[in-house]
């Protein structure tokens, strides 16, 4: 099985709503980190609609939106 690309938005919309933090969270999570992840940081992933929806958080290309740092975390461990 390939590595599992977790694509954080950063762009404007999200990062005012935690994007660039939630990034920094999983990027420094021990488990995370050390496990088959790839996850990378993004400029705009087009799926918060104005920012209606962010922060935005793509898993293998499916979005996830208005996710929280909980959620996120609980979801990327589910995985592994």
């Amino acid at each position: 099985m390939g590595k599992i690309k977790v694509e954080v938005c950063c762009g404007l919309e999200c990062s005012m709503r935690g994007g660039q933090e939630l990034f920094d969270m999983v990027e420094s999570d021990d488990l995370i980190s050390e496990a088959n992840f790839d996850i990378l940081p993004v400029n705009c992933l087009n799926c918060c609609l104005g920012g209606m929806l962010s922060p935005v958080v793509a898993i293998n290309g499916e979005c996830h939106p208005k996710m929280t740092a909980s959620r996120l975390i609980s979801t990327l461990r589910s995985m592994l």
